[in-house]
């Protein structure tokens, strides 16, 4: 009797261990709900990358949402290094738990249009290896003169999709003509939420992220160098170009986010040095929202 109510209580937990996973399974393929992060894509939240980076991230409802042409999904915007040129990418979505985000990207220019977008036909499905688990990946080149910024979000215009990964030893057989053998193909549903990894590799290195800068600097230098001699001369200020803005405000931000404080600082300086408007702003409201 005791031996019956034993495998009775394993039963129900294995049943209920089974509801819940089904439960959370459901909740991440249906239709986003969470309001719309950002009036344009200059409001993102940009993510300021390194030369040469590894990346794992996550895209969940703790992440921004946006809509794009798929329909409505979280997202993660991401800025090159302003010194990059030509950089290697590999952008990777784990398949995980059953479920997998369907990857796409943007790739925007420096006024934040969209130049260039990756679907589900740009990524490869790919079997687990000593690279990473299965997974969709994408291979590239960036010229980030051209495309300074890239946003990384899922395709939700299918949720709950089979996606089926093909096995290796299926695929070699159907290359040679052998008989197939008797594997599964791992089966996933398409989610709004997944796992991601970023290899970033800088090939060339560039100054067009610097030229707005080094622009305004130089005109303060000849204006103040040119005021010993010509006193009386009209100093017309340097206009601040747009980008630059941007740029030093999504700084600022990211510095203080990032607990640096003495580089949110040193940014600031520059920022009032170039004639930036709302840094000091951005710093103060930064600083309290920690």
């Amino acid at each position: 009797m005791r031996h019956s109510l034993v495998l009775l209580l394993s039963g129900l937990s294995l049943i209920g261990c089974s509801s819940n996973n089904s439960l959370e399974l459901s909740q991440n393929t249906s239709p986003i709900t969470a309001e719309v992060c950002c009036q344009s894509s200059q409001d993102f939240p940009w993510v300021f990358l390194n030369q040469n980076q590894t990346l794992k991230f996550n895209i969940d409802n703790s992440s921004p949402a946006a809509q794009f042409d798929t329909g409505k999904s979280f997202f993660v915007p991401m800025a090159f290094h302003q010194q990059s040129g030509n950089v290697d990418i590999v952008l990777r979505s784990l398949m995980l738990d059953s479920q997998v985000a369907i990857p796409s990207v943007q790739l925007l220019n420096e006024h934040f249009e969209v130049v260039r977008t990756f679907g589900r036909e740009d990524f490869e499905v790919l079997f687990s290896d000593a690279l990473a688990r299965n997974r969709f990946e994408l291979k590239t080149e960036v010229n980030t003169a051209d495309t300074p910024y890239m946003v990384v979000y899922s395709d939700n215009s299918q949720l709950g999709d089979k996606v089926v990964v093909p096995h290796p030893a299926k695929v070699r057989a159907e290359e040679s003509g052998e008989p197939l053998p008797i594997v599964t193909d791992p089966t996933y549903l398409s989610s709004t939420q997944g796992s991601f990894t970023l290899e970033l590799e800088t090939l060339t290195l560039s100054g067009h992220g610097q030229k707005n800068v080094i622009a305004d600097s130089r005109e303060k230098q000849v204006a103040t160098s040119s005021e010993p001699i010509q006193k009386t001369a009209k100093r017309t200020p340097s206009v601040v170009q747009p980008e630059t803005q941007v740029y030093y405000h999504n700084a600022i931000e990211s510095a203080v986010k990032s607990d640096n404080l003495d580089k949110a600082l040193s940014l600031l300086e520059e920022a009032k040095a170039l004639n930036v408007e709302g840094a000091q702003q951005v710093f103060i409201k930064a600083v309290n929202r920690r």
